[in-house]
């Protein structure tokens, strides 16, 4: 890319990460965004909501939670 920032889009990366590793592993991400990448992240694990509680409370993270999902699914 040269230079040029990008985006990721990632679904559960780390859904195997215990709650330490997952708070290092969304600071990596962290320092991608503030370098300009843009980053979509979905998960199913509430401890990732828990790590950006305060970025998502500052404004810096953008959190959007899709309810009903499943069962829509179930049809």
């Amino acid at each position: 890319m040269k230079g040029e920032k990008g985006f990721f889009i990632m679904d559960d990366p780390f859904i195997k990460a215990d709650m330490a590793r997952l708070k290092r592993q969304i600071d990596i991400l962290t320092k991608i965004s503030d370098m300009g990448w843009q980053i979509i992240y979905f998960s199913a694990k509430d401890e990732v909501k828990t790590c950006l509680d305060d970025k998502i409370k500052s404004g810096k993270v953008n959190y959007v939670e899709i309810k009903g999902v499943h069962s829509y699914m179930e049809k």
